[in-house]
């Protein structure tokens, strides 16, 4: 049977599980935070606190995203994004 009950765990305990885990991560707090932040990445608020699902946050590092620049010919000034 599996265990389908969320991980809920604060910020600053999913970087410390996830460094457990790979203590040569890239990852950093300002990043994880940055995620949550822009919504990217799930959260719950109660109270003052923030919690994330560690698993949510372990999905989204599994699957890439791929970065796609938009390419488009202009005439004259064109956006730098």
């Amino acid at each position: 049977m599996e265990n389908n009950v969320p991980k809920m765990r604060l910020i600053r305990e999913v970087y410390d599980e996830l460094h457990k885990i790979d203590p040569n991560s890239a990852i950093t707090m300002y990043a994880l935070r940055q995620l949550v932040k822009t919504k990217k990445i799930p959260s719950v608020n109660v109270g003052r606190k923030v919690l994330v699902n560690y698993y949510d946050v372990v999905k989204y590092f599994e699957t890439p995203t791929p970065i796609t620049m938009p390419y488009e010919e202009f005439e004259g000034i064109r956006c730098i994004i």
